[in-house]
């Protein structure tokens, strides 16, 4: 059998196993790479492209936050805790690294890929809100005391709504830019996208909503500001605006998420006490770490060494919370610069930065609404540091940008 349609297959089956192990079985989550490693090596011309680093060059970008934290064993006081994170991290070496030999995969490939993404989203929306509403009045409670529904499958609530927010705004790139797709296939992104931002509001999914809405503000500009489409920005804007209103109106959890929200910072702000607030508890770790950060400033604590030196200022200033509530960061931009210093910080944002230009100039604009999905998220929750939110981000980042033929 022909070598590229055995590694295609392969490729596609880890890319298959991916998605439905993020959603469904963190077990076969961790079978994905090794098909997209076995596809990568037995690719015809393996060698020769591997001599040629011009086209692993998108490949070297989110690498360079692997190389971070391989140097910061130089001042790092917990060897064995380095050696676990190294370990853990391996999908920014693995993901980019295949990404690369792929990128000639067709858009229907590349569309298809993205439906079954679409249909697991569906399936687990669909399943999380049969379980609300069949316990609703326990659901409810939990979002009147700043609890968050556990997603059908096992996803963090977390990961799933900035999952959600994906959908959506690829469901919103899918209708505005793809005239091919036939009647059914704009009938399936129609539904996604309106069965997910309801759903989104139902489950009153913070970091997923404050994602949406600040998405829809980047889009807003690109609209109005480089394409000078008027009308199409405005009606969006009101869209944005009306949306938010109608279902703080409409859906209980939603009202109940804003009244909860407002009330959590307000003990923060107060000095109050603030054991169990989420919210609150992340403003005391950002607090804390930036005083690691005012004598670290340059190179970092490094990400080994994080929770012992966030316990050690917790001793100097706890803030009235219990052991059990002296959180870490939660925020990924505070994360490199109080890791990894100035300079790590600069490299982190340069990951960010150099594939949201990349889309803007070539209208890839799926890659763009994932950036900013992905930024607005890291504002308040360090999705690199757990093992499911860093495959989620590192593995699109390379489908979006590492592995974009254009």
């Amino acid at each position: 059998m022909n070598r590229e349609l055995v590694s295609n297959i392969l490729f596609t089956v880890g890319v298959l196993f991916f998605f439905t192990g993020i959603f469904f079985s963190r077990a076969m989550l961790s079978f994905s790479p090794g098909f997209m490693l076995a596809a990568t090596f037995i690719r015809p011309n393996f060698l020769k492209h591997v001599r040629s680093f011009a086209f692993m060059k998108r490949a070297l970008i989110p690498i360079s936050l692997y190389l971070l934290l391989i140097l910061s064993f130089f001042h790092s006081d917990n060897s064995q805790n380095w050696s676990t994170l190294l370990f853990r991290n391996l999908p920014m070496l693995i993901f980019p690294f295949c990404f690369s030999f792929f990128r000639e995969m067709n858009s229907n490939w590349r569309k298809y890929i993205i439906f079954f993404m679409f249909l697991c989203a569906n399936i687990v929306a669909a399943l999380t809100l049969i379980e609300f509403l069949s316990h609703y009045t326990y659901y409810t409670q939990l979002i009147r005391h700043s609890q968050n529904i556990q997603a059908v499958g096992g996803l963090f609530h977390i990961h799933f709504g900035v999952l959600m927010a994906i959908c959506i705004f690829f469901s919103y790139d899918f209708i505005r830019h793809d005239k091919s797709l036939s009647v059914f296939e704009r009938s399936w992104v129609y539904f996604t996208g309106i069965f997910l931002l309801i759903a989104l509001h139902v489950f009153a999914f913070r970091t997923g909503i404050l994602a949406l809405y600040a998405t829809a503000g980047v889009e807003i500009i690109i609209l109005v500001v480089t394409q000078r489409k008027y009308v199409l920005g405005v009606s969006l804007l009101v869209m944005m605006l009306a949306f938010p209103m109608l279902a703080y109106h409409l859906i209980p959890s939603v009202k109940q998420r804003v009244g909860n929200t407002l009330y959590d910072i307000s003990r923060y702000r107060n000095g109050q006490d603030i054991n169990y607030y989420s919210i609150s508890q992340r403003f005391a770790a950002w607090e804390n770490a930036s005083h690691i950060l005012e004598r670290n400033w340059l190179i970092g604590v490094s990400p080994a060494d994080l929770e012992t030196e966030m316990m050690k200022q917790y001793e100097i200033k706890d803030f009235g919370l219990i052991p059990h509530n002296r959180v870490l960061i939660h925020n990924q931009y505070i994360f490199y610069a109080v890791c990894y210093g100035i300079l790590g910080l600069m490299v982190f944002l340069w990951f960010l930065i150099k594939p949201l230009v990349h889309g803007l100039k070539t209208r890839q604009y799926k890659l763009v609404y994932f950036i900013s999905i992905i930024s607005a998220a890291f504002m308040v929750d360090t999705l690199l540091e757990l093992q499911t939110g860093m495959n989620l981000v590192i593995f699109l980042y390379c489908f979006l940008f590492v592995a974009d033929p254009s």
